[in-house]
């Protein structure tokens, strides 16, 4: 289901914000209460292959392939976790930009276990600032879906996200568009400093890399200066 608030927003553009480690810290959260219940001694913050791929040796039970999945997966739809506060620097930034834009969140959760408690979230923390929640499903292949696909539905034109890997599914989708004078740039930023991005020199040049949400709001305002100045 997507959540939407303001279907007739006017906002000069439409922006998609991932949710998990730009909106609100969750990896940390999820190591340390790994750690501390089984006894783990993950490392924080944890290599993406590991934490993506739930591997048994990363996670500890190298006689279950899966039961690290199961305990995160438990975790994910515990009170402490619905009980995390987004970060406040994301927060005053969303609430400016929905000013001016549309906002929209395209997160990988499951929507079919943690689509209440990203509304709850929103509700409570960013009233009236999202016009729409779009669920990829990332760690169910039955149901995930690309946020490039997303994306184009939504006519996003920015998407700011934590990994390089969504951020080339657009810069693909924008290469593949045949005829450059219809082409719709989907600017793609991403956040924060995460061992799981790669190196500067490894990026495409295209990615624009924002640390903080005050560049995130700089390479914003940029992006609709100059999209208003094309349309002149």
């Amino acid at each position: 289901m997507e959540y939407t608030t303001r279907p007739d927003s006017g906002n000069r553009l439409v922006i998609a914000i991932d949710c998990d480690e730009v909106i609100v810290e969750t990896v940390g959260p999820i190591l340390r209460h790994y750690n501390k219940q089984y006894g783990a001694d993950l490392p924080a913050p944890l290599e993406p292959e590991h934490y993506y791929n739930g591997t048994p040796y990363d996670w500890g039970v190298a006689n279950d392939p899966q039961e690290g999945a199961r305990r995160v997966e438990a975790y994910t739809q515990s009170d402490e976790f619905a009980a995390l506060v987004p970060e406040e620097t994301a927060v005053a930034a969303i609430r400016r930009l929905a000013a001016q834009h549309s906002i929209h969140i395209v997160t990988g959760r499951r929507e079919d276990q943690l689509a209440t408690i990203t509304q709850q979230m929103v509700d409570t923390y960013l009233p009236g600032c999202i016009d729409g929640i779009h669920y990829t499903s990332y760690f169910n292949e039955q149901q995930r879906q690309d946020k490039s696909v997303i994306c184009e539905r939504i006519g996003a034109n920015v998407l700011i996200d934590d990994h390089a890997k969504h951020l080339n599914t657009i810069l693909a989708m924008n290469d593949e568009c045949p005829a450059p004078a219809m082409r719709r740039i989907v600017h793609t930023i991403l956040f924060g400093e995460y061992p799981w991005q790669p190196r500067p020199d490894e990026r495409d040049s295209r990615i624009i890399s924002c640390p903080t949400w005050p560049a995130v709001e700089r390479t914003i305002a940029q992006i609709a200066q100059d999209d208003e100045v094309q349309q002149r």
